[in-house]
C-alpha cells in the first residue's frame, strides 16, 4: 500500500491498518493450512503398511479389512413333499475344494409344503477376493440340514475384496479427508466409501464430460455431407450442445472455431421407423387374432435417414401366433446400410442386427442371440455429428473432441430445468430381513400406456423380462427388494412363484433405491386371493442404498436432492476356443482362467468398457492355455447346436420342480455378425463373470468354423 497509495495512512493503530491487519492475519492462516494439507498429502504417499496405518488413525481413520463376498445359494429337497424344511440363519454351505470355501446363510428360509426350492442370500465366512467363485462351485452342505438334498450357486458370487491395499487407502484419505466442500461429488463419494459394505461408487449429477478421438473422413455414400465424423455417446439422455470443443490438440489449445471450421450437430437416438408399419397374414391381408407382423428397416449409424431407409416394404414379412419361433427372412441390404432394425407392426424395436444378417428368430422373449446390444448402436442415447465447414482448417484426419452431456442413470432433466438431483450408484449389499402384511387389490395394475408411472417396461422381473399389461403391482415397504419367498399361502391355497407371483423392481432412473417402486407382480386371473385380505410376505432387501443415503443427507447442501441407488451387474459368460499345452486339461485351468478374467472385469468402472483384447490377453497369460480365441456363432452351431458365442449377459433362474432345473435366459450378446465385439456398461452396471466355457480344441482344428 506504500507503493500504490503513498497518501494512505497505514500505520500501527490506524483503522486503516486495523482493516488490513485483520484480512492479513485471514490469509496468512488460509495460506498456512493449505501448506499443511500439501504437506500431509505428500508425506502419506511415501508411507506404507503400519506406518500408513499410524498416520491415518491420527484422523481417526482406518484401513478397511477384508470385505466378504455375498452371493445366492439355491436349497433344494429329494422331493416335494407335504411338510416345510427351514434353514437356519447362520447355516453354513461350501465349496468342494480344498481348502474349502464357506458360505452362511443370511437369513432363514422355509421350503413350503409343495415347493421343491428356496434361494436364500449368503456371505463368505473370511473376507476377501478368495470369496468370490464362480457359479456352480457351491455344492456342499457344512452344516446338518435335515431335509435339505443339494445346494448350488446358479451365479458366482461377487463383491468380495482383499484388506484395503496403501494405496487404495491414501486415495480414500485424501478424498475423505481433505474432500471439497460439502456438497461435491467428491464429498458423496468419500461418504459412502466410508461404508464398509460399499466396494465401488458412482456419483452422477446433471453433467458429465465425455472425451473422445474422433476421425473426420469424406463418405462416398453421403457425398452431400463432405468430410464428417460420428461420435457416439454411450447411455445419453441429454447433450449440451452448447458447451462443446473440438481441435487437433486440446491439451495444447489446439482448437477450431465452430461454425466457421466445423459444425456440431446432435442427433437424437433412433426411435419410431419412418416406414410405414406392415400388416401382412396369410389371409385378405388381415391380423388374425394373436398374430404378429413385422416390419424391416435398413439404417446407418445416423438413425434412419431417406437415405438408408426404402419406403416400400422389401422385406418378405412373418406372421406369428403369439411371436413363438417366428422366422424372418428379407432381400440382402443395401451396401451403404450399417444396421437392420426389426420392429414390431407397432412399431416396437424388437432387434438390431449387423448389415450382413438378413433372417431372424423371435422366440417371444428375451434379446435376439444374433443382435447387436442396443448400447453399442447407441440406440437409447444421442449420436453427434461434426461436419468439416473449411477443407484448410478442417482437413480430414484425427481431432480430440469434448462436449458435456446428461448421463442416462440421471434424475435431472434440463429440458425441464431440473438440475439439482444427484444420483449415487453403489456396488455391494447389505442383506436384510423383513415381514408384512401387504393387502390385496388391483388399484395398482401394470399398464401399457407409455405415459403411466405404471407403464409395464418402466419395471422388470429377475429374469430380467417386463410385467404383463393388467397385471397387480403390490408394493412391499422396504426396498429395494432383492429376494421373495418361493411359494406363498393364503387360507388353504399355496401360490407359486414365477408362476402366480414375480419379483418385481423399477428399472428407470427412479428405481433400487430406499424410495423405489418394489415388490410383487400378481397374475391376475382366476387363481388369486380375495380383494381387500392381508397376505403375509417375509423378504429379504438390500439396506445399504438406505444407510449410505442417511450418511449422505449430513453432508449435502440443502438445495441438493440426493438418492443412493444399487448399482446392477451385468453376470456375464465368456465363450472361448483354446488350445491346451500337455498335460493341462479344462477342469485345471479353469479356476485360474475364471479368477484372470473375473479380474478384467472387476477393472471395468461404471460406464466403462470390456474389451475383447484384455480378455484374450488374460487367457493367453494363464498357464496352461497355448492358444485362445473367442468362439463365434459358426462355431456354437458346429461344435454345439445352440450353445453361445462371444461375451453374453445372462440370468439363471431355478426351477420349483423335483429335481431342481436351471433356467439360463439370454439378456444381451455382445457380437457382430457372429463374432464378439466390446461391451459397453452404463453409469449404474458393472461387469461380473458369471461362467467360462471353453471348447478345447487341437492345433489342426482351431480355426475350424472361424
Amino acid at each position: 500500500m506504500l507503493v500504490a497509495e503513498p497518501d494512505l495512512d497505514t500505520s500501527i493503530g490506524t483503522t486503516i491498518r486495523k482493516m488490513f491487519d485483520s484480512v492479513a492475519q485471514a490469509l496468512a492462516n488460509a495460506d498456512a493450512n493449505s501448506s499443511l494439507g500439501n504437506i500431509s498429502s505428500y508425506a502419506i504417499d511415501s508411507l506404507s503398511g503400519s506406518a500408513l496405518d499410524d498416520f491415518v488413525s491420527t484422523f481417526a481413520f482406518q484401513r478397511f479389512s477384508a470385505a466378504r463376498a455375498t452371493g445366492t445359494v439355491t436349497f433344494s429337497v429329494a422331493a416335494v413333499g407335504t411338510t416345510s424344511v427351514v434353514i437356519p440363519v447362520g447355516s453354513s454351505v461350501s465349496t468342494a475344494t480344498t481348502p474349502p470355501i464357506i458360505f452362511n446363510t443370511l437369513t432363514t428360509a422355509i421350503i413350503g409344503a409343495g415347493s421343491a426350492t428356496v434361494d436364500i442370500p449368503v456371505q463368505a465366512v473370511i473376507g476377501g477376493v478368495s470369496g468370490n467363485v464362480a457359479a456352480n462351485t457351491i455344492s456342499a452342505k457344512v452344516s446338518p440340514l435335515t431335509g435339505v438334498a443339494a445346494v448350488a450357486n446358479l451365479l458366482s458370487t461377487t463383491n468380495g475384496t482383499d484388506a484395503e491395499s496403501d494405496q487404495a487407502l491414501i486415495a480414500r484419505f485424501k478424498a475423505t479427508i481433505f474432500r471439497a466442500f460439502t456438497g461435491t461429488a467428491q464429498c458423496f463419494a468419500g461418504t459412502a466409501l466410508e461404508n464398509p459394505n460399499v466396494t465401488q461408487v458412482n456419483v452422477v449429477g446433471s453433467s458429465e464430460t465425455h472425451n473422445e478421438q474422433i476421425q473426420i473422413n469424406y463418405d462416398p455414400n453421403n457425398p452431400t455431407l463432405g468430410s464428417y465424423g460420428i461420435s457416439v455417446v454411450q447411455d445419453a439422455q441429454f447433450i449440451y450442445d452448447f458447451n462443446y470443443t473440438f481441435g487437433a490438440n486440446l491439451a495444447a489449445n489446439d482448437i477450431l472455431t465452430p461454425d466457421v471450421s466445423y459444425s456440431f450437430t446432435v442427433i437424437p437416438a433412433i426411435s419410431d421407423p419412418i416406414a410405414a408399419p406392415i400388416a401382412s397374414s396369410t389371409v385378405g391381408g388381415i391380423l388374425s387374432p394373436g398374430q404378429y407382423s413385422y416390419q424391416i428397416v435398413f439404417g446407418g449409424i445416423l438413425g434412419h435417414l431417406p437415405s438408408y431407409t426404402n419406403p416400400s416394404p422389401i422385406a418378405t414379412i412373418g406372421v406369428g401366433l403369439g411371436r413363438n419361433a417366428v422366422l424372418l427372412s428379407w432381400p440382402t441390404p443395401p451396401p451403404n446400410t450399417t444396421f437392420v432394425y426389426v420392429y414390431s407392426g407397432g412399431g416396437t424395436l424388437l432387434g438390431i442386427l449387423g448389415a450382413s444378417e438378413t433372417t431372424w428368430s423371435d422366440t417371444g422373449s428375451g434379446y435376439p442371440v444374433n443382435s447387436v446390444p442396443l448400447s453399442t448402436t447407441n440406440s437409447t442415447g444421442f449420436t453427434v455429428q461434426i461436419q468439416s465447414l473449411d477443407s484448410s482448417s478442417c482437413p480430414n484426419g484425427i481431432y480430440d473432441l469434448q462436449f458435456e452431456y446428461l448421463p442416462a442413470a440421471s434424475r435431472n432433466s434440463p429440458t425441464q430445468g431440473v438440475t439439482n438431483k444427484v444420483d449415487v450408484y453403489v456396488v455391494g449389499s447389505d442383506a436384510a430381513a423383513a415381514e408384512e402384511n401387504v393387502p390385496f387389490g388391483t388399484a395398482n395394475l401394470f399398464s401399457s400406456d407409455p405415459t403411466s408411472s405404471m407403464y409395464y417396461e418402466r419395471f422388470m422381473r429377475d429374469d430380467y423380462t417386463n410385467p404383463v399389461p393388467g397385471n397387480i403391482f403390490l408394493p412391499l415397504s422396504f426396498a429395494p427388494v432383492v429376494d421373495l419367498p418361493s411359494s406363498l399361502l393364503y387360507g388353504s391355497s399355496t401360490y407359486m412363484r414365477d408362476t402366480d407371483y414375480f419379483l418385481i423392481n423399477d428399472v428407470t432412473n427412479l428405481g433400487y433405491t430406499s424410495h423405489s417402486l418394489s415388490g410383487v407382480e400378481w397374475v391376475n386371473g382366476t387363481n388369486m386371493p380375495t380383494s381387500g385380505t392381508l397376505i403375509d410376505v417375509a423378504y429379504t432387501y438390500n439396506a445399504l442404498p438406505y444407510e449410505v443415503e442417511s450418511d449422505i443427507q449430513q453432508w449435502r447442501l440443502v438445495c441438493y436432492d440426493v438418492w443412493v441407488h444399487q448399482a446392477q451387474q451385468a453376470f456375464l459368460d465368456i465363450y472361448l476356443v483354446v488350445i491346451l499345452s500337455q498335460g493341462y486339461t479344462a477342469a485345471l485351468i479353469n479356476p485360474m482362467l475364471f479368477s484372470a478374467i473375473s479380474a478384467v472385469c472387476s477393472a471395468v468402472g461404471f460406464d466403462g468398457v470390456l474389451q475383447t483384447s484384455a480378455i484374450i490377453s488374460a487367457a493367453a497369460q494363464t498357464p496352461g492355455i497355448a492358444a485362445v480365441r473367442f468362439a463365434t456363432s459358426t462355431d456354437a452351431q458346429a461344435e454345439d447346436a445352440g450353445g453361445g458365442y462371444g461375451i453374453q449377459q445372462v440370468v439363471v433362474t431355478a426351477s420349483n420342480t423335483t429335481p431342481p432345473t436351471t433356467t439360463t435366459t439370454l439378456v444381451q450378446n455382445w457380437a457382430l455378425n457372429g463374432r464378439a465385439i466390446d461391451a459397453y456398461f452404463s453409469d449404474d452396471t458393472l461387469p461380473v463373470l458369471n461362467e467360462v466355457f471353453l471348447d478345447v480344441r487341437a492345433l489342426n482344428s482351431l480355426n475350424t468354423g472361424a
